[in-house]
C-alpha cells in the first residue's frame, strides 16, 4: 500500500495534543527527540474511531527543495513531501503525490463548549453527537468504571482542556463533592439568584442548548439511571463512529454542499436536484436514518464537514528540513486543519528510523550516495528491447488500460475520460475480488454495494430485500437468523452450500467501504451510453 513508504511534514505543521494544545513538528522535535520522551496525540483505529496514542522520536528526517501544497475546502493548507501518506475517509492511506482533488480525508472534530452542561470543557464529535472529551478518554482508559453510575471523571490539575489519561481519574460523586467543598458556598449563593435566572434565560434562547436540555430531561423522566444511559449512548456512538458511517455521510454531505453552492440553500428540493440516481440516500432517508431534527441542524452539520481536498500544487522551496514522528500501535496521528478540526496522517516506519540513524551518526554514507532503500516492482512488461516495471496490481491494470484503450470507441466520452473510467472499473473489480476472499456470496454483497438505499438500521427490512434478490439469483435459503446484531443465512447455490453473515464485520470492512466509494466515483463519471450495461462484463 501507499503507507509502506515513509514521508515527512513541514516543520510548521501543528499536531493536536491531548493536553489541549497544538505544537509544531519543529517544537516537538526539541522537546521529544527520542523514544524515551513520549507524549499523547490523537490517533485513528482500524474503524476510524479517534483514540489516545503515545508518540515519540520527533525528528528531522531530511531536507528537501520540493513540497506538495494541499489545500482543503476550508482553505487550510498542509505541506508535505511527495511520499507522505494521508488517511482517506475510507481508511485507505494514499501518498501525497497520489492524492487527487475531491479526496475526502479522515477527520476528527472538537470544540470548547460555551454553555450547557459542560462550559469550558472540550467536546469531541462522535458521529452526529458531541461528547465530553474527558469522558471519552477516561472511558477508553477505564471502560469498566465508566459504566458505573456512581463514578464521574475528574481533571486532576483542574484544567478542563487537559485530557491526557494521566490527568483524568474516576471519583465517586461524594468524593468529588468533598474535593470541591470549598466552592459549595459560592454555588449555594448562585443557586436561586437573579444572576442564575438571567443565565438560564440566556441559555434557553440558544436553540442548541434548549434542544439538548429537553432531550436530557426526556431521558431522565423515562429512565431514572441517567448516568448508565449516558454511558450506553457513548458506547453506542463509539461503535457507530466507524468508517461505514463516515463513508455514507461523506456522500450525503457532498450532495448537500453542491445543493448549497448552486441554489444558495439546503432544502429537500435542492438536495434531490443534485442527488445522483443511485449511491446516495434520498432526503427523507437521510433524516430518518441519521435523526436530523430539522433542515437547520442538517445544514449546520454540512457546513462544518471540512476535510475535502480543493487543490494540490507542487511548490519549490529553499532547502527546508522536514519532520516526522513515531506513534506506537496505531501508526498515525492528527494534524491541525482548522480551528476545530484535524485530519490523520501516517507516521514513520522503521525505514525512516534507520535513515535518521545514518543521517545523525553516519552522515557521510548518505552524502556520498552509499545508502539505498529499495521497493522492488511486482511486474515487468517487455516488448522488444523496451521494458516497463510496474509496482503492483493497480499499476499493472492502469498500464494495460492505457495501452489498450485505442481499440475502444465511444460516442459520448473522449479517450482520456474513457481511460479514467476503465481504470476505476478495474480497481472496483479488484476490490470486489478482495471481498470475495473474505465474504461468501459476493454477488449479494455487490448488490448491497450498488444499492446503498436498501441498507437500514432495521435488519428485518434489509433481510426481506436480500431474500428477494437471493431468490432472483435462483438460490434457496435453507435457514436464517435475523436480529438486531446480524443477518445469518445458509444458502444453497449452484456451487454448493454457502454461509453468509451480514454484520458489523462486513460494514466496517475497508474493502466493502472502498467498493462503495469506487462505485460512486464510477457512477459520477459514467455517461448514459454505459448506464444500462454491466460495468464488470
Amino acid at each position: 500500500t501507499d503507507a509502506d513508504v515513509d514521508g515527512c511534514l513541514k516543520g510548521d505543521t501543528k499536531v493536536k495534543l491531548l493536553d489541549g494544545t497544538y505544537k509544531t513538528m519543529e517544537d516537538l522535535s526539541r522537546v521529544y527527540p527520542t523514544d524515551k520522551d513520549k507524549f499523547w496525540v490523537w490517533a485513528s483505529d482500524k474503524k476510524g474511531n479517534p483514540v489516545p496514542a503515545k508518540a515519540h522520536s520527533v525528528r528531522i528526517t531530511k531536507k528537501v527543495k520540493k513540497l506538495y501544497k494541499i489545500t482543503l475546502d476550508n482553505d487550510f493548507v498542509i505541506e508535505a513531501t511527495d511520499n507522505h501518506p494521508f488517511r482517506l475517509i475510507n481508511g485507505e492511506y494514499v501518498r501525497a503525490d497520489n492524492l487527487v482533488v475531491g479526496n475526502s480525508l479522515m477527520p476528527i472534530y472538537y470544540k470548547i463548549e460555551k454553555g450547557g452542561f459542560y462550559p469550558d470543557y472540550e467536546m469531541l464529535k462522535i458521529g452526529k453527537k458531541w461528547i465530553p472529551t474527558h469522558k471519552y478518554v477516561n472511558s477508553w482508559k477505564e471502560p469498566d468504571l465508566s459504566k458505573k453510575s456512581e463514578y464521574i471523571t475528574h481533571h486532576i490539575d483542574h484544567d478542563r482542556t487537559n485530557n491526557t489519561p494521566e490527568n483524568l481519574t474516576f471519583m465517586t460523586r461524594s468524593e468529588h463533592s468533598k474535593l470541591h467543598g470549598k466552592d459549595t458556598s459560592l454555588i449555594n449563593d448562585y443557586n436561586g439568584s437573579k444572576k442564575q435566572s438571567q443565565d438560564l434565560k440566556k441559555n434557553w434562547e440558544n436553540s442548541d442548548y434548549k434542544e439538548d436540555m429537553l432531550k436530557k430531561r426526556k431521558e431522565y423522566l423515562s429512565q431514572p439511571k441517567v448516568k448508565e444511559i449516558f454511558s450506553q449512548n457513548c458506547e453506542s456512538q463509539w461503535k457507530n463512529n466507524d468508517i461505514a458511517f463516515r463513508m455514507q455521510m461523506t456522500r450525503v454531505v457532498n450532495v448537500a454542499k453542491k445543493a448549497i453552492e448552486e441554489f444558495g440553500e439546503l432544502s429537500k428540493e435542492s438536495y434531490q436536484a443534485k442527488k445522483p440516481k443511485s449511491g446516495v440516500p434520498n432526503w427523507d432517508t437521510v433524516f430518518n436514518k441519521y435523526n436530523f431534527q430539522d433542515e437547520k441542524e442538517f445544514e449546520d452539520y454540512v457546513r462544518t464537514y471540512n476535510h475535502k481536498i480543493k487543490s494540490i500544487e507542487v511548490i519549490k522551496v529553499e532547502e527546508t528540513p522536514v519532520y516526522d514522528l513515531t506513534v506506537d500501535k496505531y501508526h498515525n496521528f492528527a494534524i491541525q486543519t482548522g480551528e476545530d478540526s484535524s485530519i490523520f496522517v501516517h507516521n514513520s516506519h522503521i525505514q525512516t528510523l534507520l535513515m535518521t540513524f545514518f543521517f545523525r551518526f553516519l552522515k557521510p554514507i548518505i552524502e556520498k550516495g552509499y545508502l539505498y532503500l529499495a521497493q522492488p516492482p511486482l511486474y515487468r512488461y517487455k516488448k522488444g528491447k523496451n521494458e516497463t516495471y510496474l509496482k503492483d496490481d493497480k499499476a499493472l491494470n492502469d498500464f494495460l488500460i492505457e495501452n489498450g484503450i485505442g481499440v475502444l470507441e465511444s460516442e459520448t466520452m473522449g479517450t482520456q475520460d474513457l481511460t479514467e473510467l476503465f481504470k476505476l472499473v478495474a480497481y472496483y473489480k479488484m476490490t470486489l475480488m478482495e471481498i470475495e476472499k473474505r465474504f461468501a456470496l459476493p454477488e449479494v454483497v455487490r448488490y448491497m454495494i450498488e444499492n446503498p438505499d436498501i441498507i437500514s438500521k432495521d435488519n428485518q427490512n434489509l433481510s426481506i430485500t436480500l431474500e428477494k434478490h437471493i431468490a432472483n439469483l435462483g438460490y434457496n435459503i435453507l435457514s436464517k437468523t435475523v436480529n438486531e446484531e446480524l443477518i445469518h443465512y445458509f444458502v444453497q447455490t449452484n456451487d454448493g452450500l454457502e454461509e453468509l453473515v451480514i454484520d458489523d464485520n462486513l460494514f466496517s470492512s475497508p474493502y466493502y467501504n472502498e467498493a462503495i466509494y469506487m462505485y460512486q466515483k464510477i457512477q459520477d463519471r459514467m455517461t448514459d451510453e454505459f448506464r444500462d450495461k454491466d460495468i464488470l462484463a
